[in-house]
């Protein structure tokens, strides 16, 4: 950070975070609290041009315009105390300073807002009193100029005595017709379908405006009715055709399966028959969400023996296996002895397979496109899909992560949810 000092402005009241020279720390110059404000102005226009972001631009440069615009109206007051400013411009650049505040803290600023800002800083330099100022220009809009919308974008350009110092405006070699509305302000209509919007970046034009300013002084006799040239830039923000690329990402059904082994043992004796125990699962398991893995005990491999006499261990009865029990059979054959025949008997050893299903979300597979600054765009969501979110990455270089209740951040877009998918719906700024 650059400045000497931090000025806070909070509910109205000023304050000063470190000490001032020659300057009440409560009550600072003007002149200091507006050189701070147009500071952060110019830090943010730079930052802005290397991200892309032509809304910061716009309101950073329209705020630094609008500041010197006033200075140079108001110079009488500039070494008087913020203070005895009248409210109404205290209010305009406590709110000026905040929102420089806002942008130098990352916050969203959103295209609605840029438009009410740099509106309303330009009727403040409309309504300056610029007695007895050279020529000059003061402000221009707009800043910013989007790919669609009425074939003519009014240009206008506020400065002292513009009206009658002969203008003209030029963009390369083409003059541009420029009318007078006052005499302290410029009409020009640009033709959009002239400018030179790229699909996918922002890009720049320059506009040069010519105006006599008198260098004759009446003790100089050889310069009366003497004029010189002078030549003032303005640049103007052209945005892409693209508005915005999107990426949407379905939240699809699915579930997390654990596994697990429920190992008991059975066993029995009998003559000559079948043996069938019933086997529940254990409440530990059942407890924990556990059931039996039906499928895979009916592939009879979860079982051994161990230890008998003339008695085999079988398996599970397929009809009978539930998820929580099931019969499990061995059969009983008999034992020889003294010419007779005596019980059999087994015992099984029972590794049984168990499963717990827990519902869950998995990203399903993404939908990508591009967004123009006029047609709706109807997606349609997978079958199922349970939720969604939707990346935006807008023209101005900000990206947006929006979900099903997200509001819209932008202020250029709406997305709907509707019963056939999402609608992106474009609502266009005008040009700012």
């Amino acid at each position: 950070m650059r400045y000497a000092m931090r000025i806070l402005a909070v509910s109205g009241v000023l304050s000063v975070t470190s000490l001032m020279t020659g300057a009440d720390a409560q009550n600072p110059v003007a002149d200091f609290f507006l050189d701070g404000i147009s500071d952060k102005a110019e830090d943010l226009m730079a930052k802005a041009r290397s991200e892309a972001n032509a809304v910061t631009w716009g309101v950073a440069d329209a705020a630094k315009s609008t500041i010197e615009a006033w200075k140079q109206a108001n110079i009488e007051l500039l070494d008087k105390a913020f203070t005895d400013l009248s409210k109404q411009h205290q209010e305009l650049f406590n709110n000026m300073n905040e929102t420089m505040d806002r942008l130098e803290a990352g916050e969203n600023l959103v295209v609605k807002d840029a438009e009410k800002l740099t509106v309303e800083w330009a009727s403040v330099i409309k309504d300056l009193p610029f007695v007895d100022h050279s020529p000059e220009v003061m402000n221009y809009r707009p800043r910013v100029i989007i790919p669609v919308g009425e074939g003519e974008v009014p240009m206008v350009v506020d400065g002292p005595s513009l009206g009658s110092a002969s203008p003209s405006l030029n963009s390369g070699d083409k003059r541009i017709p420029v009318a007078r509305s006052t005499d302290n302000q410029l009409l020009a209509k640009l033709n959009r379908a002239d400018l030179k919007f790229d699909e996918v970046k922002s890009s720049f034009v320059e506009y040069k405006l010519s105006f006599d300013n008198s260098v004759s002084s009446w003790w100089r006799p050889w310069t009366w009715g003497k004029k010189e040239r002078i030549e003032r830039e303005a640049t103007v923000w052209l945005l892409p055709k693209q508005m915005a690329s999107f990426t949407i990402t379905p939240m699809m059904p699915s579930e997390d399966v654990a596994v697990g082994t429920y190992s008991t043992q059975v066993g029995g004796r009998g003559k000559d028959t079948p043996y069938p125990v019933n086997v529940p699962l254990a409440p530990l398991w059942v407890d924990q969400g556990y059931v039996y893995d039906t499928a895979t005990i009916a592939q009879n491999k979860f079982f051994s023996n161990a230890g008998g006499d003339h008695a085999d261990c079988v398996g599970a009865k397929i009809d009978s296996i539930k998820s929580s029990s099931f019969t499990f059979m061995m059969q009983m054959g008999h034992r020889s002895v003294w010419g007779g025949r005596r019980d059999a008997w087994v015992n099984c050893n029972l590794a049984i397979p168990i499963v717990k299903r827990t519902p869950s979300r998995v990203k399903g597979d993404e939908i990508t496109g591009v967004l123009n600054w006029t047609d709706d765009s109807l997606l349609s969501l997978p079958e199922g899909t349970l939720d969604y979110t939707v990346t935006l990455k807008m023209f101005n270089g900000r990206t947006y992560v929006l979900t099903r209740e997200t509001a819209d951040p932008t202020g250029v877009i709406s997305v709907q949810k509707t019963e056939k998918g999402l609608l992106f719906r474009p609502k266009p700024p005008s040009d700012f």
